[in-house]
């Protein structure tokens, strides 16, 4: 039997509050335990680390006003043996920014100790087995392979094989990104929360392309889908492995959106861009980005975020 070398997720979005098609669990946090117990199990099984593509949280300040979040997570991750590598997506990022990464709820998990961030070329297996990983947090320029080694790429990156929505942008196709990232072995990718796999012969050389997926259900339309992880063999080979369901609460009937007071706060965020006359030389994303940086409120910040990242601005 072909060993395992590692466990690949993604797009975990820890949170406090449960999404609303998921209301009817009697303790969230329990709920987002059970594939957390998954994982844990196959690494140690295996005695392989696990690599998260990126999302670890739902929110950048993991909770508001709120330490449950981050208490619970740091005493859980910590029993973790063989040790979870992270890189940042979106969700974990002030405003999308990675130069605010000080600010976030992930740094405060990486001094905790609950995983380790991977970047750069981090050396995540023995220098003997000559394996070199590279991150690419969400926004991130592409790192080039290194010549003689088996080359893994990490990056958190809308990523699709079939269109996640009407309008997905072309340059998330997954056979046009196989191409740009020749080179590489693996490519291991976050973000999409349908997860696929897909393998390829570039310039004589098979690389293997993994998007994890989600690590639970969380809005109505993945009620038939079956989240998962996958395993990467010593033979260069990836199998999945999927999470069970059975004891879900999902409502298919929920209703998805945003509250009353929210869309409110928002109008009046919408406002404050009218007013900003010092700054007409920033294009509209650098405006909205300018602006977020001074709005204490988190939930019409994330909102902000959702929505422009949902209509293509970021």
């Amino acid at each position: 039997m072909t060993n395992v070398r590692a466990v690949f997720t993604a797009d975990w979005h820890l949170r406090h509050d449960a999404p609303k098609c998921r209301n009817g669990e009697p303790d969230w946090y329990a709920a987002m335990e059970r594939p957390l117990y998954h994982l844990r199990s196959l690494s140690q099984a295996h005695e392989c680390p696990i690599i998260v593509a990126g999302d670890v949280l739902h929110h950048w300040w993991g909770c508001e006003r709120n330490l449950t979040l981050l208490n619970w997570a740091t005493k859980f991750l910590c029993e973790f043996d063989h040790g979870i590598f992270a890189i940042p997506g979106q969700h974990d990022m002030p405003n999308h920014n990675i130069a605010s990464m000080g600010k976030s709820a992930f740094t405060t998990l990486v001094n905790s100790g609950a995983f380790l961030p991977l970047k750069g070329f981090s050396n995540v297996f023995p220098e003997s087995e000559h394996i070199a990983v590279h991150a690419q947090p969400y926004g991130s320029p592409l790192p080039k392979p290194t010549p003689g080694m088996t080359n893994v790429l990490v990056s958190h990156r809308m990523v699709w094989n079939a269109k996640p929505y009407p309008d997905a942008p072309e340059s998330g196709n997954v056979d046009a990104i196989a191409e740009e990232c020749a080179g590489y072995d693996l490519l291991v990718f976050g973000d999409n929360h349908r997860g696929f796999h897909k393998s390829y012969t570039i310039g004589g050389k098979r690389m293997d392309v993994v998007n994890c997926g989600c690590l639970y259900r969380g809005t109505k339309e993945f009620e038939d889908y079956k989240p998962r992880c996958y395993l990467w063999m010593e033979d260069g080979t990836v199998e999945p492995s999927y999470f069970s369901t059975m004891e879900d609460e999902f409502d298919e009937n929920a209703i998805d959106g945003t509250t009353a007071a929210n869309d409110t706060k928002f109008l009046e965020f919408a406002a404050k861009l009218r007013d900003v006359e010092t700054h007409v030389g920033l294009t509209f994303r650098e405006m909205v980005l300018y602006l977020l940086e001074r709005v204490d409120d988190t939930a019409v910040s994330a909102l902000v975020m959702e929505t422009m990242e949902k209509e293509g601005v970021l």
